[in-house]
């Protein structure tokens, strides 16, 4: 099994111990559903369980040994030598190969079974600011308002129609081969980012109907189907903090998420023992980093979401 990166995998698995189970807004932060109280899952027993398995997995070659150091050109190379059973993904179109199915929701050992890795419909807030520096601030709106608009929305989705796409018979927007088929062995990902702004991101509104990324392709849209009975029933928005709040958090953050990836990677690779020892010291040095300040904030912000419902 491997992935882009170790992060990639978490993602996939993580709702099998039913961590993450607002969706990826709040990062590590979910909801307690025992007690309702907000919970930093790295600090739970089910992380605990689930880190130790992947460790297992790690010692018995059955996960990635270079997933700590991954990358897509190195996916890539190994989806096309045969040598990935498994893999964290959107698509197999990213591998440039083909054979390969969605298995659907994993079920953990207490019986957890759920998607969390869901966004919230608006995704991204403020993902377009006009500063005073701005000579133009008129036709920058115009532009923005452009992407709203549906001729926008398919101009940065599907691109330049004869060139990147044509409409079939049926009325479907079909890329051509330039896209599904790229001569420079791209990928179709890749092949898009050449052409529509919308791989990288950009304000505007996402159409089924223009939305021919890789998720879209049939696998994936198989293992949704699968999946749908699991779909977490809440997800959290991009909770909005206030200047001060979010000063500190982003300090916070630097200490506490990051110490959570290195001790991850490192019980992973058997340097370091989630033991009872290993994981109080884990869980204390948590809190010395100010954890219960990391949850305050973010308990702040929840409390105005809720009280705006």
């Amino acid at each position: 099994m491997t992935g882009q990166n170790l992060g990639s995998i978490i993602k996939n698995i993580k709702g099998a111990w039913g961590l993450g189970n607002r969706g990826n807004a709040a990062n590590f932060v979910d909801m307690d559903e025992s007690t309702n109280q907000l919970r930093f899952w790295p600090a739970d027993e089910k992380y605990r369980d689930m880190v130790e398995y992947m460790r297992k997995l790690y010692s018995e070659k059955l996960l990635d040994q270079e997933i700590f150091t991954s990358g897509w050109d190195k996916v890539i190379a190994k989806a096309n030598n045969g040598t990935i059973g498994a893999y964290a993904g959107w698509s197999p179109t990213l591998l440039t190969v083909t054979d390969y199915t969605g298995i659907g929701v994993l079920e953990g050992p207490q019986g957890d079974k759920i998607v969390p890795s869901l966004s919230p419909v608006a995704e991204t807030p403020f993902m377009a600011v006009i500063t005073d520096k701005n000579k133009y601030p008129e036709a920058t709106v115009r532009w923005l308002d452009y992407m709203y608009s549906e001729e926008g929305i398919k101009l940065f989705n599907m691109g330049i129609e004869g060139e990147t796409y044509t409409v079939d018979a049926n009325g479907e927007y079909v890329f051509t081969d330039v896209i599904t088929n790229n001569p420079n062995g791209l990928n179709q990902d890749q092949a898009r980012s050449q052409y529509m702004p919308s791989v990288s991101g950009w304000p505007g509104i996402t159409m089924q109907k223009y939305f021919k990324g890789s998720e879209s392709t049939e696998p994936p849209m198989e293992a949704a189907e699968k999946s749908k009975p699991y779909i977490i029933k809440e997800v959290w928005p991009q909770f909005i903090f206030t200047t001060e709040e979010n000063d500190r958090l982003v300090a916070l953050k630097a200490d506490i998420e990051g110490y959570v990836n290195e001790i991850q990677e490192q019980v992973i690779n058997g340097k370091y023992s989630f033991d009872d020892e290993g994981w109080n010291n884990y869980v204390n040095q948590l809190k010395q980093m100010g954890l219960d300040e990391y949850l305050s904030i973010y308990k702040a912000a929840y409390d105005r979401y809720s009280q705006a419902q």
